[in-house]
């Protein structure tokens, strides 16, 4: 059995695609580069139940002055798209 990261233990959903397991300094990252928007699915733990990300206490530095919607073509899912070379 290989071996994991138990501070990895965060997946968020873009679209239809789940991505993870990532540390929560992965996942605050991602925030901060605004690849995560507040209504964006996460969880904690492969089967954790899906939250908004606003409701992750401490995910974002300051509360989001405009909801960011993911949908296809929007800022966010385009980077996402772009990092895992699906642009």
């Amino acid at each position: 059995m290989a071996a994991t990261n138990p501070a990895a233990n965060w997946f968020l959903k873009v679209g239809n695609q789940v991505h993870g397991p990532m540390s929560a300094a992965e996942l605050r990252q991602k925030a901060a580069a605004g690849l995560i928007g507040p209504e964006t699915p996460i969880r904690k733990g492969a089967d954790g139940q899906w939250v908004r990300a606003e409701k992750v206490q401490g995910l974002f530095q300051s509360p989001p002055t405009e909801a960011v919607h993911h949908v296809k073509g929007s800022p966010s899912v385009t980077r996402w798209l772009r990092l895992l070379g699906r642009n």
